[in-house]
């Protein structure tokens, strides 16, 4: 949040399969700009502890790489 500077973040995880997966294996770098298109899919499973716990994840569909602006 830019007003409060509060620090919390979420990542969710990017799922490719097939030629998706091939193309973020070959092209893609940390940092690299990318538009994915997918359906988000929700996991739920019991931990260790017993504790339920959660994950999103989205599946890609689709995806267009963006290059960088200089």
């Amino acid at each position: 949040d830019r007003n409060t500077k509060n620090g919390e973040v979420d990542f969710i995880n990017i799922v490719a399969w097939g030629k998706n997966a091939e193309f973020a294996s070959n092209y893609l770098k940390k940092g690299g700009l990318i538009i994915v298109e997918g359906r988000l899919q929700m996991n739920k499973w019991t931990d260790n502890n017993g504790q339920t716990r959660t994950t999103y994840e989205v599946i890609v569909e689709s995806h267009q790489f963006i290059p960088r602006s200089k």
